[in-house]
């Protein structure tokens, strides 16, 4: 046995030196982490081997326990809740060999009894019992309770975690208006009308000291010495921003992926969005390969209706393709307020789809006036080096980020470019996570291609060092895809093609999975649920990597978290900007009060947080529907919001294909009338109930658009 292999193994008595999954060549110790042992309660052992670090969790375990107790979902009993570490959650605790190598193949049975079930703190009965299998050839195991293992005392590495200051108002930390304290003016009031009195409005094209009237969740004014009617009820803004809500266009709320569901449900899910500003998003409906795209979509209308506390839309994928999706594709369009379809380059078996197939759904997509998404990955490259990994024995999370280089992504990103503009078909790149596919939008754009870029929160806020991190649980909550890159430039480089307008939305990729259901993959890195969370950190990630280091003034900030959002995707003016007739989703921003970045102080029902101690900002959401205002997130409410439907025909960007744009007779009834605004020259233009725009509009909107 070479002298690296015989390393990973001790004669008997001897101590172990190190665990196994970092590979031949990486010989050093690998910790698992309390979190991962913790959550997977008698999963593992007869009883779970507590550490000292792990018996006082009572605050740890009551908070988990109100978060998922107030979601529509079923919580787990408290005797499946995990006895968390308090002072040592994020502890890095080395485990003995003896008891690693007791969780081998070799000792494994199902979840609950064979149900496919994992013990997650929101374990429930989804979409009415359909605990769908997305990746068929992963299933879900779990190793056999033993008995009588050995457990070495572990080294505890605190970490410290500022706490954020809570006041009953605002959760967040930011000292609450006094005329907010008062109960008598509560935010949970059924007042119609409000006031934002004396704040910084910001656009993405203009600042202004103004206030906003609200009536029936709709901005009534914006300016300064309005006309408020009696009764009004105000909170002062002084010395804060009064921005559009953000808009995340890349969620995946409780998504079926890879043998198990997300942790966070709509409810968890868009009320810790709302925590951090952002009161809407954009989630995707994915079929399984051969699914209908309608009974997809109606699924998860299914699953968002009864529970979103912000208004959401959807984004649909094509996972198969044959004439059916084609019409498919089409009805969405034209009748149930879809107007974008993803595909996706990677995921093979699953979800992929070769070059042929890509062509057609970028012709569809055209032909019916939708934006076309792509998942850029190249997923032959990407199984073809997984299965090389896993035969030097490189089992551990860094391996899903050495399968998939970034070369990888860049491949993909330049063929799905190169084929949707042989069809004239605009593209938007979904997560862009390096620098070179980065790069190849940019230049793309250049060359006059319609694409769009999106990053997100994660490769704007961390780097892929954290995959060789010395603690599994660690490494494993990283995991996504793309993965995040290794080269610690890569956040600072996206946020400036950001800010400059090489990349021009920004969303989440939100698709959160605990400890224990990252442990599927402990043997094996490609089983590892691949998702992290974000949604509702993003805002505050993209204004102190943005704003507070100089990159980006407000202007820009309020353009890349909403405004370009809501003009790709035909929901401009009525969202993304603060102006008379527009939605009143707005968020109130305290750029002097600072919280800190924590999983012990999140709304979000997952365990982990890959921002952990970042600094963000303090703000106040308010999301208005019609007599209804909410302003504290811990008071929002399921079903508080709605599905909101994207018009295809959109000019953001169908007049870059044509000057003369003429809307075909096809728009749904419930479609029609819909406000169309663009910004030309730093005014907006407002067509209400039209169907088409003069010649001479049009040639001026294609361009001053992007």
């Amino acid at each position: 046995m070479d002298s690296h292999k015989s390393s990973y193994h001790s004669s008997p008595g001897e101590a172990p030196q190190w665990l196994p999954g970092m590979g031949e060549h990486k010989p050093r110790p690998r910790t698992i982490g309390s979190g991962f042992f913790g959550y997977v309660e008698d999963a593992f052992v007869e009883k779970t081997p507590y550490l000292p670090s792990e018996r006082h969790a009572d605050t740890q375990k009551e908070l988990a326990m109100q978060r998922f107790a107030k979601s529509p979902v079923s919580p787990v009993p408290p005797s499946e809740v995990s006895e968390a570490t308090s002072e040592g959650s994020h502890s890095d605790l080395t485990r003995s060999h003896s008891l690693h190598s007791g969780l081998s193949n070799s000792h494994r049975s199902d979840y609950g009894g064979g149900h496919n079930q994992l013990l997650s703190p929101t374990r429930s009965d989804y979409g009415g019992g359909h605990n769908q299998i997305l990746s068929p050839t992963i299933s879900i195991t779990s190793p056999q309770k033993m008995e009588g293992i050995p457990v070495e005392e572990e080294i505890v590495v605190p970490t410290r975690v500022q706490r954020a200051h809570a006041e009953p108002w605002d959760m967040r930390g930011l000292e609450s208006p006094a005329d907010e304290r008062d109960g008598s003016k509560s935010p949970g009031s059924a007042q119609n009308r409000l006031l934002l009195k004396g704040g910084r409005v910001v656009n993405d094209d203009m600042m202004q000291d103004a206030d906003v009237y609200i009536e029936d969740g709709i901005i009534k004014q914006v300016g300064q010495n309005l006309h408020i009617p009696g009764g009004t009820r105000t909170i002062e803004c002084k010395g804060r921003f009064v921005m559009p809500g953000g808009i995340d266009t890349h969620t995946h709320m409780q998504l079926p992926f890879m043998g198990t569901f997300a942790v966070d449900d709509f409810y968890t899910g868009t009320r810790a969005a709302l925590a951090g500003g952002t009161t809407m998003i954009m989630d995707f409906a994915l079929p399984q390969r051969g699914e209908s795209l309608i009974e997809a979509y109606h699924q998860w209308r299914t699953w968002a209706d009864a529970k979103v506390c912000c208004d959401y839309s959807l984004h649909v994928g094509v996972t198969w393709w044959s004439d059916k999706v084609a019409a498919e594709m089409k009805e969405l369009a034209e009748e149930h307020g879809i107007n974008s379809f993803k595909m996706f380059m990677a995921y093979k078996d699953t979800w992929q789809l070769g070059d042929a197939d890509l062509l057609s759904a970028f012709k569809s997509c055209k032909a019916i006036g939708a934006l076309a998404q792509v998942h850029a990955e190249n997923g032959d490259i990407i199984k073809e080096n997984s299965i090389k990994l896993l035969e030097k024995g490189i089992t551990g999370p860094e391996g899903h980020e050495l399968c998939r280089p970034e070369e990888v992504e860049t491949e993909a990103t330049n063929r799905a470019c190169v084929l949707a503009n042989q069809v004239h078909c605009p593209l938007y790149v979904v997560h862009v996570m390096s620098k070179s596919a980065a790069d190849v939008v940019s230049n793309m754009r250049r060359k006059g291609h319609i694409v769009f870029g999106e990053p997100i929160a994660a490769c704007l806020g961390t780097d892929g060092n954290h995959y060789w991190h010395k603690c599994w649980r660690h490494a494993a909550a990283h995991v996504m895809g793309p993965p995040l890159r290794p080269d610690s430039s890569t956040p600072s480089y996206l946020m400036d093609l950001l800010a400059n307008g090489d990349l021009q939305a920004t969303g989440t990729d939100n698709c959160t999975f605990s400890s224990s259901q990252k442990a599927l993959g402990k043997d094996d890195f490609t089983k590892i649920p691949n998702g992290v969370n974000g949604v509702e950190d993003r805002m505050s990630v993209i204004w102190e990597k943005g704003v507070t280091s100089g990159k980006m003034d407000p202007c820009k900030f309020v353009a890349v978290t909403s405004t370009n959002a809501a003009k790709i995707f035909n929901i401009y003016p009525k969202k993304g900007r603060i102006a008379a007739g527009s939605d009143a989703d707005i968020v109130v921003w305290n750029p002097h009060a600072t919280r800190i970045i924590s999983a012990k102080t999140h709304h979000q029902a997952v365990d982990f947080n890959i921002f952990e101690d970042l600094k963000g900002l303090s703000t106040w959401p308010i999301s208005c529907q019609k007599k209804k205002f909410s302003e504290d997130p811990l008071r929002y409410v399921q079903n508080l919001k709605k599905f909101f439907p994207k018009s295809p025909y959109f000019p953001c960007v169908m007049l870059r294909l044509n000057h003369q744009f003429e809307k075909p007779n096809t728009t749904a009834p419930h479609l029609t009338g819909k406000v169309f605004g663009v910004r030309i020259l730093g005014t907006v233009i407002v067509s209400k109930g039209k169907t088409s725009m003069s010649s001479s509009v049009t040639s001026k909107l294609a361009q001053n658009l992007y």
